[in-house]
C-alpha cells in the first residue's frame, strides 16, 4: 500500500513539492515553539520536543494543569480582560463622537429635559409637599 500512496504523491502532487511544503511547515512550527518557549519556559519547550519526537501529546497532564488551584480564576480573568478590551475598543469611537460634537452645556440641557420628560418635576413636587 505504501508504494501506491507514493505513486499517487509522485504522480499528482510531486513528492518534491510535498517534501518541501512539509519542511516549511516543520520550520514554522519549530519557530513558533521557540517563540512560545520564551513565554512558557524551558520545561514547556522540552515537553513539546518530547511530544514531537513521540508523536503524542499528554492531554491528561494538560487538562490537569487547567484545574490546578487558581488556574480557572486566572483563565477567567484573562477572558474577562479580553472581553472588556474588545467592548472598550468598540464603544470608544461610538461614544467619543457625540461627546466631542455636543458641548457640555448641551449635555446639561439634555439631562434636565430628560428629567422633566420622565416625570422628575412631579416627583419633586411630591417630595417637597411631603416635607
Amino acid at each position: 500500500m505504501g508504494s501506491f500512496t507514493n505513486w499517487i504523491a509522485n504522480t499528482f502532487y510531486g513528492a518534491d513539492t510535498l517534501t518541501a511544503e512539509s519542511a516549511a511547515i516543520d520550520a514554522k512550527r519549530e519557530a513558533l515553539n521557540r517563540q512560545s518557549a520564551d513565554a512558557y519556559g524551558p520545561a514547556w519547550y522540552e515537553q513539546t520536543q518530547r511530544n514531537d519526537a513521540t508523536g503524542t501529546v499528554n492531554a491528561t497532564q494538560d487538562i490537569a494543569n487547567e484545574f490546578k488551584p487558581g488556574a480557572l480564576a486566572d483563565n477567567l480573568k484573562e477572558s474577562a480582560a479580553g472581553t472588556a478590551g474588545s467592548i472598550r475598543d468598540f464603544l470608544a469611537p461610538v461614544l467619543e463622537f457625540p461627546l466631542r460634537i455636543i458641548p457640555p452645556i448641551g449635555w446639561v440641557i439634555l439631562a434636565v429635559a430628560l428629567f422633566i420628560y420622565l416625570g422628575g418635576l412631579a416627583y419633586l413636587r411630591r417630595v417637597i409637599a411631603a416635607k
